[in-house]
């Protein structure tokens, strides 16, 4: 097999440009059944094109590619490809464009004469395609190149049912860390060193080759109990990157302390933000991939500017040591050295278990003595213990046969240096990367920055609107499978999972994104970058007019811009374009002459109302715009005009998590729709709830709210819901609830009776519903996810023997409804519980809950239902002990009594909140102490006491939770004091300590000599005197100095 590099030269060409013709061959037959005027040139162009796909099947590029003369002819078919590509697009878009005016029943005269001239036009376009065609014929006769028989091109194969799926199960946390136990303990022991106590600052560098997991290491360092403990949690994670920039740095490290972003500009601004944070408290700060751009001096000057206490530590990973080296601090006597801890690559056992690992199902290929054991042992030696080359090595061979084996491990790539220092093993697995379709949309990963964060749904976008997925209903399929093939291969890492299963974020390793700069042969027909941007070339018309990108990260916010957008008017071969946070209140004109546009995103501006030139883009898939207005924390969406249903292409419409929309006239008429933000009836756009009902192809998730406006049944029925197949995920909401003995209560009855959706919904959250009984379709027998919220006066039994599947339940605030559970137990029914959440509603008899081993949150709290149903004694929750992943419990009934030290739960629970509601006491000394079964819980880390109202000490063996970090005290109005001193002592990882409603315990808090002073450290103190406030100015500056008061409001059993 040639190299990589060579196939990137030669063969790889070859490959993406007779994929590129496979598309248009697809196309160009759409074009002709749609009866154009110049059909005759399309028709013979089609013969063209069919010809000039069979002579980029020759023989001799596989064995010539690096015949520069080939190279050259490939290229000059590779640009041929693409013009035509943007021919046929034209062609589309004047058809759209026809079809579009000829509906409206007025329009402008010069739209009426536009139509011959166009076909004219197009038709000689055509005619010139044909002739540079004819050219390339000639060339490839001197050349020797002659048609062979197609194999199929594009490889863009239709998806098997549950393949998707299958690739999900494949797929093996890229985060669990093998061979570095000794290397955690030895960095921990520098960054926590006694000696570090007198220092000011402490540098700690990783240093390593790229892939040997210093990122991963120093993650797990900086989560780690002893690290946390040492710092107070206050850690500070940053990634610098090639790119190093002082104000940005600092401004990140605002936004996370702060958790907003930040728009300050002036450094001394900056540092005075973060002083506020930082100044007395000791911190680590993380600062990842460091290179030898790091400017450290006036870096070192800044921190020491901020003032951190005593011991605050900087810890860093670099490939380069003098990196590190640099880093000098400087103490009371002496200048203090940076420590720099050298780590290498894996051993040899460590190195076997990581390949085993990801190579998984396996086991028999790679038995001890076998021949699959053996090839498989050369491998892994030859990728010198760096756990990157392991991991995509261990993916390659993954479900391949020995024979494959044999001819990966004879590649000539791993004898072959290389000069940007891709490791063999990610080259091979590009190189068997199943097909070409799959090869491109990886290599269009090269226009991301290092460390971006990355939204799976939005790189499929990215590959539609290049034409990279073949055309059709199940591009976003295809899309899915892709990006679970690459994850699976070790392309991606770090990825997040919604509760479901699908990749929500990720992010791409340095050396994998070198790879893909290297593969990405026709980068500048891909990419404007925003370096690109200020090059002078930028405005030239034969610069621009070949790109077909422009995008740029959301994490370069504060980037100079080429503001005048003169760009676009010379960029009329977009596919994709960003355009955000750019503080735009209008788009130019020129944007409605971008034919070809499938992505666009607007993101981050100030538009009133969506701009009109955007309807005029008739091949727009994707249009984004995440926020609007102010630059974070805005609910407005562009108003959208009627206008909108020109873009009969349009497949999503992504927004904020808290953008509405109402809904336009004209929106039925998308046909395409299949993503769509929240849809608010209170929101009048002028449309009517039909036009939402006509959308068939709507997926995954949709957002009704304001229901309140539906007129009545008739209109609700003209949502018919039960025809949406693909929405997996339906939200309705009311926006109030009114009086049981209002009429309205009968007309929400009807309501949401005729909304019934499919019976194959996979999640439903109905809230603030005010209607009397529930609907006889809530019994959904495939439901895995149901959530009711404020069902203020419906009744009736919520059996979940009716609901098998649910993983997930949610039942709040709804008084007069009955929680049924299955008669025989969980064993039966429900037993793949992961949330059980149960919060005002009523329930008479609690199974075992042991069967639940999937459970991972409970809150069963005031259980107790409507006034006629009131228990008078609390439950038991048996089976607890034996919960081994349960991580949340919020409660007001009995602990078991089985819960020992040696129970599992112990080691699951991290945050717990207690109640001890009086009306279900029939003892009142429960009241009076907390249950002894606490103190076992020794992995908590989040404890929460309310309604003792007996409660006047707090245990001592309240120091035997020495996870703990926070610490919340509601409504205990006879506690006198916290426990001694030697007690809170213990409590090493106290953080937060809140109190509400325990007034005197808040007169001891509010003494200047008073029960603070048990504790060792500062704590973050959060209280609520409802009889009184400081009473002087000194003890609002004491406690306001010290104690850094905050003031967010508590609320019980909420999550």
């Amino acid at each position: 097999m040639s190299g990589i590099m060579e196939n990137a030269v030669g063969g790889l060409i070859a490959s993406e440009t007779h994929g590129i013709l496979a598309r248009l061959l697809s196309r160009i037959s759409e074009e002709i059944k749609l009866g154009l005027s110049f059909n005759r040139e399309l028709q013979q162009l089609e013969t063209q094109l069919t010809t000039l796909s069979l002579l980029l099947q020759s023989t001799s590029f596989q064995s010539n590619n690096n015949n520069l003369l080939l190279v050259n002819w490939l290229n000059k078919v590779n640009n041929i490809a693409y013009d035509a590509d943007d021919l046929l697009d034209e062609c589309s878009y004047e058809a759209l464009k026809q079809s579009t005016l000829t509906r409206k029943a007025k329009h402008k005269l010069k739209d009426r004469v536009s139509f011959p001239f166009s076909r004219h036009f197009m038709a000689r376009r055509v005619r010139e395609m044909r002739k540079l065609i004819e050219s390339v014929y000639c060339d490839a006769k001197k050349l020797g190149v002659k048609p062979i028989k197609v194999v199929n091109g594009d490889n863009s194969s239709e998806i098997e049912d549950g393949k998707i799926q299958q690739n999900r199960r494949k797929w093996v946390d890229d985060q669990f860390l093998v061979g570095r136990d000794d290397d955690i303990t030895r960095i921990m022991e520098l960054l926590c060193h006694p000696s570090n106590n007198t220092r000011d600052l402490t540098v700690v560098g990783i240093v390593g080759l790229a892939g040997l997991g210093k990122t991963a290491l120093s993650k797990r360092v900086s989560k780690a109990k002893q690290v946390m403990e040492c710092f107070n949690s206050h850690v500070i994670w940053l990634v610098v990157s090639y790119t190093f920039d002082q104000t940005d740095i600092l401004k990140k490290m605002v936004q996370l302390l702060y958790k907003e972003a930040s728009n300050l500009s002036d450094s001394l601004a900056i540092v005075k933000k973060l002083q506020e944070k930082l100044n007395g408290k000791r911190y680590l700060l993380v600062l990842d991939d460091v290179w030898d751009t790091f400017d450290w001096e006036p870096f070192r000057c800044a921190l020491q500017e901020i003032g951190g206490s005593k011991g605050t530590s900087m810890l860093v990973t670099s490939r380069a040591k003098n990196v590190v080296a640099k880093m000098d601090t400087y103490g009371e006597i002496a200048l203090q050295k940076a420590a720099i801890y050298q780590i290498k690559g894996l051993n040899e056992y460590d190195s076997w278990s990581l390949l085993v690992a990801r190579m998984r199902g396996d086991d028999n290929l790679v038995a001890a003595s076998g021949e699959g054991y053996v090839i498989a042992k050369r491998m892994m030696k030859k990728c010198g213990g760096v756990p990157l080359a392991i991991r995509a090595l261990g993916d390659l061979l993954r479900d391949q046969s020995i024979k494959k084996w044999r001819e990966i491990e004879e590649s000539d790539v791993w004898g072959k240096e290389d000069k940007l220092g891709i490791l063999p093993s990610l080259k091979l697995s590009f190189h068997y990367l199943p097909n070409m379709g799959l090869k491109r949309c990886f290599s269009y990963c090269a226009i991301f920055k290092e460390d971006e964060v990355i939204e799976g749904e939005k790189l499929i976008q990215l590959w539609m609107a290049q034409g990279f997925l073949q055309h059709s209903d199940k591009m976003e399929l295809i899309g899915k499978e892709y990006l679970y093939i690459l994850l699976n291969s070790s392309f991606f890492q770090e990825a997040e999972f919604d509760e479901f299963g699908s990749v929500e974020t990720f992010k791409i390793h340095d050396l994998v994104l070198s790879l893909a700069r290297v593969v990405a042969t026709d980068l500048e027909l891909l990419n404007l970058g925003e370096k690109k941007i200020h090059d002078d070339r930028s405005t030239t018309a034969t610069f621009c007019k070949k790109f077909r990108t422009y995008y740029y990260s959301q994490q370069s916010f504060y980037q100079r811009l080429y503001k005048s957008l003169k760009f676009i008017s010379l960029s009329k071969n977009l596919r994709v374009l960003c355009l955000c946070n750019l503080g735009l209140k209008e788009l130019p004109e020129s944007v409605s002459c971008l034919k070809h546009l499938r992505y666009l995103d607007i993101s981050g501006n100030e538009f009133v109302t969506l701009p009109k030139v955007i309807t005029k883009l008739y091949h727009l898939q994707t249009l984004r715009v995440l926020s609007n207005g102010t630059l974070y924390g805005s609910k407005h969406f562009p108003i959208v005009t009627k206008e909108v249903g020109n873009l009969v292409n349009l497949r999503h419409i992504c927004a904020g998590k808290y953008q509405e929309i109402g809904i336009p006239v004209g929106l039925g008429r998308l046909s395409a729709l299949q993503t769509i933000p929240t849809i608010d009836l209170r929101e009048d756009w002028g449309g009517r709830l039909s036009e939402l009902g006509s959308l068939s192809k709507l997926k995954g998730t949709l957002k009704i709210q304001g229901l309140e406006c539906v007129n009545g049944v008739e209109e609700a029925q003209t949502l018919n819901l039960r025809r949406l197949l693909s929405v997996d995920r339906l939200i309705l909401k009311w926006s109030i609830t009114l009086g049981k003995s209002s009429s309205s209560s009968y007309h929400m009855n009807e309501i949401l009776e005729v909304l019934q959706p499919h019976e194959n919904l996979s999640t439903l959250e109905v809230s603030f519903y005010g209607g009397t009984i529930l609907p006889f379709w809530f019994t959904l027998y495939n439901l895995v996810s149901l959530k009711l919220n404020h069902f203020t006066h419906a009744e009736g039994n919520l059996t979940l023997e009716n609901l098998p599947s649910l993983r997930f339940l949610s039942v709040k605030n709804c008084y007069w409804l009955s929680i049924t559970f299955p008669i025989h137990g969980f064993n039966s029914y429900c037993r793949h519980l992961e949330e059980l959440i149960i919060d005002g509603s009523n329930i008479d008899n609690l199974p075992d809950l042991s069967p639940l081993t999937h459970l991972r949150v409970l809150v069963l709290a005031s259980c107790q239902g409507g006034s006629n149903r009131r228990r008078n004694n609390r439950i038991e929750l048996t089976g607890l002990a034996s919960l081994t992943r349960l991580t949340t419990l919020y409660t007001d009934e009995l602990l078991p009594a089985d819960l020992c030290k040696n129970s599992p739960v112990c080691s699951s629970l991290l945050r717990m909140d207690l109640a001890c509601t009086e009306f279900l006491c029939d003892d009142s000394s429960l009241c009076s102490s907390l249950p002894q079964q606490i103190q076992h819980l020794v992995g908590l880390q989040s404890l929460g006491i309310s309604e003792f109202e007996c409660l006047e000490l707090l245990p001592d063996w309240l120091g035997k939770l020495t996870c703990l970090k926070t610490l919340r005290l509601v409504s205990l109005p006879k506690l006198k004091r916290l426990p001694c001193q030697d007690v809170m002592q213990r409590l090493r990882s106290l953080q937060y300590l809140q109190v509400r409603g325990c007034p005197l315990l808040e007169e001891q808090l509010s003494s200047k000599n008073g029960e603070l002073f048990k504790t060792t450290r500062l704590l973050d103190v959060n209280w609520l005197n409802t009889q009184r406030e400081a009473s002087s100015s000194v003890e609002r500056s004491f406690v306001q100095g010290i104690f850094n008061v905050i003031s967010e409001n508590n609320i019980r059993f909420s999550i």
